[in-house]
């Protein structure tokens, strides 16, 4: 056992312990369909063979490939190869064509080791299963556009990989290409990335034109990416028969990212092929270098329920998302980004819409808490910004910007506290609603600003609001303040006592202000 793999896993979770296998009674989330696969029956009903009757040695030194290779040729019609207690040195890949071969190791205790700058696993059989190996890489680092090596690399349907432990990868720990309903589930994968690291086809985990996949309970350290969904030029075909090139209705849960050289999760897709119907819960990312928590590009995405601690680096931003429609951002903890916490951008013409940001917790960004902005959109509209918790923001807590004039954006519920810069500032949006927010402690010493701003905005609803200043002195300027040729605004039953000049000032001849406090 390599002690340095061992202190790793230990120091990740000092309560780790080895993972028995725990069986479904089928391998459940690939039940839809016409491909459904009772694994369990292809284990128990197909022939096993022990990799030791195969000549393999086990030392760490004696090559074993070809000996491994013998024994999963062996499995014709498939079965269950076991991989006892052993080191085993391996100088290339190990091919597995056939369909429903499960490699059955003993935890970290049976390792395999490359030897090479090369593929470990290549799995292309429908129904392969991998549990309980530990795999071990060279340490090289390969992170750019030409070939990529993993340690365990599938491109048939239904493939399972489950409790594995795979150190210093090439360039991937687990890539699945092309395949439907994989699933990759409470992994152990430490790369040797230090520091930040750019860089895009390195990760722990690499979905490229998956269909379906199921990405659950890994713990990913040091690589460049923690997870990568994206398209590497290989085509699928889903159960109705739809072809596709990108990585679309996968589910990425309850994994641990730490210390990536990038971003924790990235989700690459372009104009012409986004990324879709993906759900991203539960995830927990730190410190990773030089990157986003997350960074999504794509439309229909689910972004629910994450924990992203102090995102670093000139591209720290919490949660960005690029290119989106029809997107729910919702019930996530961002603390200490270096950039924003949320962010929405397009990076080619077109609409940002049918966008959902709800009830998250954002804590001390270095520029803003929430920003949309329309550079490289067409327009904004039917953006809905709710419920959420902004506090200690260097210069805004809610940023929205729009050019053209047709947004029917909604902001409210929203709790905006001690921003550097305004609570809520807003540009250019109309037929919109401001409401019930609570806004409070906006602005600092030198630069006073005011609790909720409208910049050119026309037709809007303001009601509902509370702002004011606590502190003694007070930099939160107006509680409600229009600018810009704002006007035909209905600014009324907003609570504005406590603020440092006055609660409201209005510049438009036809914008009313009845029954504010």
């Amino acid at each position: 056992m390599d002690q340095a793999f061992k202190t790793e896993i230990t120091r990740i979770d000092k309560n780790f312990q080895h993972f028995s296998m725990q069986h479904d009674d089928q391998f459940e989330g690939i039940l839809e369909g016409k491909q459904r696969v009772n694994w369990v029956e292809s284990i128990i009903n197909k022939p096993f063979a022990d990799a030791r009757d195969f000549g393999v040695i086990g030392n760490g030194l004696t090559n074993d490939r070809d000996a491994i290779q013998k024994a999963v040729n062996s499995l014709s019609g498939g079965g269950t190869l076991i991989i006892p207690t052993g080191n085993y040195k391996v100088s290339g890949p190990i091919n597995i064509e056939n369909n429903n071969i499960t490699i059955l190791g003993a935890g970290w205790n049976s390792r395999i080791i490359l030897s090479s700058d090369d593929d470990l696993f290549v799995i292309s059989g429908d129904g392969c299963r991998v549990f309980d190996l530990m795999l071990e890489g060279t340490g090289t680092i390969i992170k750019d556009n030409s070939y990529q090596y993993s340690l365990l690399r599938g491109t048939g349907d239904d493939l399972r990989i489950e409790n594995c432990y795979l150190y210093k990868p090439i360039s991937y720990g687990i890539t699945v290409y092309g395949g439907l309903r994989a699933r990759v589930r409470d992994n152990y994968i430490v790369g040797t990335i230090t520091g930040w690291t750019t860089g895009t086809y390195h990760a722990g985990i690499g979905l490229h034109n998956a269909i379906k996949a199921h990405v659950e309970g890994n713990t990913i350290d040091r690589c460049v990416q923690g997870i990568l969904l994206g398209l590497f030029g290989v085509a699928s075909q889903d159960d109705d028969g739809e072809d596709s090139n990108e990585t679309r209705d996968a589910t990425i849960c309850n994994n641990k990212i730490y210390r990536s050289g990038n971003n924790g999760i990235y989700q690459y897709g372009t104009a012409a092929i986004p990324m879709r119907r993906n759900v991203f819960s539960g995830n927990v990312i730190k410190f990773n270098q030089n990157g986003s928590g997350m960074r999504i590009h794509g439309d229909s995405n689910l972004i629910i329920g994450n924990e992203i601690y102090s995102p670093r680096g000139s591209s720290g931003n919490g949660i960005s998302v690029a290119d989106p429609t029809n997107t729910i951002i919702s019930n996530n903890i961002i603390r200490d980004a270096n950039l924003r916490g949320i962010v929405i951008s397009r990076t080619n013409p077109g609409v940002i819409e049918n966008i959902i940001i709800s009830d998250n917790m954002i804590y001390n960004p270095a520029t803003r808490g929430i920003q949309i902005d329309e550079a490289g959109a067409t327009d904004i509209r039917g953006v809905k910004i709710l419920g959420n918790h902004v506090e200690g923001a260097a210069t805004d807590g809610i940023y929205l910007n729009n050019t053209t004039d047709r947004s029917e954006i909604s902001i409210c519920d929203n709790t905006v506290k001690a921003c550097d810069g305004y609570g809520i500032l807003v540009k250019q949006i109309i037929n919109s609603m401001v409401s019930n927010n609570i806004v409070s402690n906006s602005g600092k010493s030198g630069a006073p600003r005011d609790g909720i701003r409208l910049n050119a905005c026309d037709d809007n609803i303001v009601n509902g609001n509370r702002c004011f200043d606590t502190r003694g002195t007070k930099y939160q300027d107006y509680g409600i303040k229009e600018a810009n040729g704002s006007d035909w605004n209905h600014i009324g039953n907003n609570h504005l006592r406590g603020n440092g000049t006055a609660g409201i000032l209005t510049v438009g001849a036809n914008t009313i202000t009845p029954d504010n406090l």
